[in-house]
């Protein structure tokens, strides 16, 4: 697995912040060198995320392409700190200063030709590679623009490779901060994350400030919503590198998620409980309850405002199956009765990993396929015709070779898109039996 990585609000120190869950998880220190009493269970599959390196140290197998080399510093902490390998560092010099066009065009391009030499030699590490994955933000430049062009080129170089992304998709909390010119960036990048990538797990900085504020009573610091996202990513990853009870794969995950193939926009969400007592059959009653709710997803939507095509449960934990199909089962058929398509059977699936989160006696991480977030896409979109009708900081984006037609073709992809879950959404189960006609023939 690879990690591409690019600097918006806390997106690269929430990709870092990620490395340090699992590298605390498979039991190694911040030098990549396991401590003392590590179990067999952390070792079994250690080699899906980590290479083993010199002098017994585990390297993850990741690539940073950061443009902006105060944050990679931040990142890495210094040489003998740092797990990384710094070989598999590229730094641009150049700054995409919040422009798509950049990114994807004239420093983009150069940055491609360094980093897709080091994927390259990363792929071949492999015994057998199953995806790649990506990490960015479609707000700046840099996330969107030569995120865009990074998908772009690992979808033709590795066409039956899994590309999955972690996406920061910028929100009103976003817009009062930070460029303004974000929703071109976002929109400019959609057709990309429709076209090259099979799994978009979408989050936002508004939704994990509230899960902070409002659940969790914490602040909403930048290091706090690092550390919830990167136990959310952790979740998700966890039947990936560790055995379990029932387990999943990328290409499980993938058929059993995506039912068709350009609604693969996830909206993930993330609950743990943390109990000195002994486990009760009241604890996964209360995470079932809780983790598909508004208040624990990570994008800004509210599920009961649409309808399920699929969804998936990880629980991580000793937790019995028994319990976990049988309160499952319960949501779906009272909870969220009227929440779920009547006309796609069977489209809740869980995994169970035996290996808890760090501090946490069982926790679970949720993914939706909901048609709700449809409203997240809408109000993107209406603050980009807000400025593209005005033809608002356009000029910038014009003056590095792009035209007026290819915003068109990217608000046009995202109307497509918004179309396309509303349609689903209204869709009824029908049946339609035909009757066969035999032909007589006479003897």
């Amino acid at each position: 697995m690879l990690d591409g990585s690019s600097p918006f609000a806390c997106v690269f120190n929430a990709f870092s912040a990620f490395w340090q869950v699992i590298l605390a998880e498979h039991g190694l220190n911040q030098q990549g060198r396991y401590k003392p009493n590590v179990s067999e269970l952390q070792k079994q599959r250690i080699d899906v995320y980590f290479s083993e390196g010199a002098d017994e140290r585990r390297v993850p197998r990741a690539i940073l392409i950061p443009f902006d080399c105060k944050t990679m510093h931040e990142v890495l902490g210094g040489y003998y700190d740092s797990p990384f390998n710094l070989d598999n560092v590229v730094c641009s010099k150049a700054r995409t200063n919040n422009n798509w066009a950049k990114g994807y065009y004239s420093e983009g391009a150069d940055v491609l030709k360094k980093a897709s030499q080091i994927v390259r030699t990363e792929v071949e590490a492999c015994d057998s590679i199953q995806g790649i994955q990506i990490v960015h933000a479609i707000g700046g430049g840099a996330g969107s623009g030569f995120g865009s062009l990074f998908a772009q080129y690992m979808a033709e170089e590795y066409p039956n490779r899994i590309l999955k992304s972690y996406t920061l998709i910028p929100s009103l909390y976003d817009w009062h901060h930070d460029a303004k010119v974000q929703p071109y960036n976002a929109v400019l990048t959609i057709p990309y994350l429709i076209d090259c990538i099979h799994e978009v797990f979408c989050i936002n900085n508004e939704a994990v400030d509230r899960i902070c504020s409002d659940k969790l009573k914490m602040q909403p610091t930048f290091h706090n919503m690092n550390y919830l996202i990167s136990l959310c990513m952790s979740g998700i990853t966890a039947c990936l590198r560790f055995p379990g009870q029932l387990n999943t794969s990328l290409k499980k995950l993938l058929v059993n998620m995506v039912p068709f193939p350009r609604l693969h926009f996830f909206a993930p969400g993330y609950v743990s409980l943390k109990y000195k007592h002994p486990y009760t059959k009241h604890m996964v009653k209360t995470l079932i309850r809780n983790m598909f709710e508004r208040e624990n997803i990570f994008i800004n939507c509210d599920p009961r405002k649409g309808q399920f095509l699929t969804a998936a449960a990880i629980f991580r934990g000793r937790i019995s199956p028994k319990e976990v199909d049988e309160n499952m089962y319960y949501l779906q058929q009272n909870l969220y009765s009227s929440h779920y398509v009547k006309w796609i059977p069977h489209n809740i699936k869980t995994a169970i990993c035996d290996i808890a989160t760090y501090n946490t006696a069982i926790s679970a991480t949720s993914l939706s396929n909901t048609t709700a977030i449809q409203d997240v896409f809408m109000k993107l979109l209406d603050k980009f015709q807000e400025m593209f009708k005005r033809k608002a900081h356009l000029q910038w984006y014009l003056e590095e070779g792009m035209e007026e037609s290819d915003f068109l073709e990217a608000q046009n992809s995202l109307l497509s898109l918004i179309s396309e879950y509303q349609q689903y959404q209204d869709a009824e189960a029908t049946t339609v039996f035909v009757e066969e006609s035999i032909p007589y023939v006479e003897n």
